[in-house]
């Protein structure tokens, strides 16, 4: 190749790189981190960064409405995510109920509400997957022989919480709305030593689903003590 052809195709890659500087810088430059609760109507106008679990899934025509639950169950915020950015993820299955997910856009209102919309691609992050990984209360208790002896995984908010000898008992209600729910043991922790946890308190917690004995139930029985979060 001629020396002009290398030095015009050098600057045409000079170029390319100080757009793609300029975008990624403009596209983060004055993004302000926010909590959920604290985005009202003074924020309209505004580019934040926010981070919450996905309560609900819409799709239309052209966009995605997608709503957020904050660290507080009642804090909310609705979600524009436009077809382009949707369209650049890679694992777009698991844009579903559950999921933790950061997103940066622009406050908007519409008929008074606060919304907030997503137009560039990269801007909506998956930080943790749905809870379509976990395996639900109700599908437990409803066909428990079909889960005996697998390891699982659930959520749900503490309702019971007691200390035996062999370790630490508490039950969890389904969080998705029902009357289910289901016996958890940690074995060999005494979780009001060694773990912060009471009831009203939501969690995820891993082990075995099998019918225990002594207390005539199916449970799940765990080494590990629960993972205490708010996640919906």
């Amino acid at each position: 190749m001629p020396d002009k052809e290398k030095f015009i195709v050098l600057a045409i890659a000079v170029a390319l790189i100080g757009t793609a500087s300029l975008y990624i810088y403009t596209a983060r430059r004055d993004v302000e981190r926010v909590d959920i609760a604290d985005i009202d109507h003074d924020f309209a106008g505004m580019k934040v960064e926010v981070e919450g679990y996905i309560n609900e899934v819409r799709g239309l025509q052209s966009i995605y409405l997608l709503n957020l639950l904050g660290e507080k169950k009642d804090e909310t915020l609705s979600v524009v995510i436009e077809e382009q950015v949707m369209g650049s993820i890679e694992e777009q299955n698991e844009i579903m109920p559950g999921a933790n997910v950061r997103v940066r856009g622009v406050v908007e209102l519409y008929e008074n509400e606060v919304s907030l919309r997503v137009t560039v691609p990269g801007e909506l992050i998956i930080l943790e997957e749905a809870y379509s990984k976990f395996t639900s209360i109700s599908s437990l208790l409803e066909n428990p022989e079909w889960y005996s002896g697998m390891e699982v995984k659930v959520r749900g908010k503490v309702t019971d919480l007691e200390t035996i000898r062999s370790g630490t008992y508490f039950e969890i209600e389904q969080l998705e709305g029902g009357y289910h729910r289901l016996g958890c043991f940690v074995e060999d922790i005494d979780l009001s030593e060694d773990f912060y946890m009471v009831s009203g308190d939501p969690v995820v917690f891993k082990g075995t689903f099998l019918y225990d004995t002594s207390t005539g139930r199916w449970l799940v029985r765990g080494l590990e003590p629960p993972d205490v979060r708010t996640i919906g």
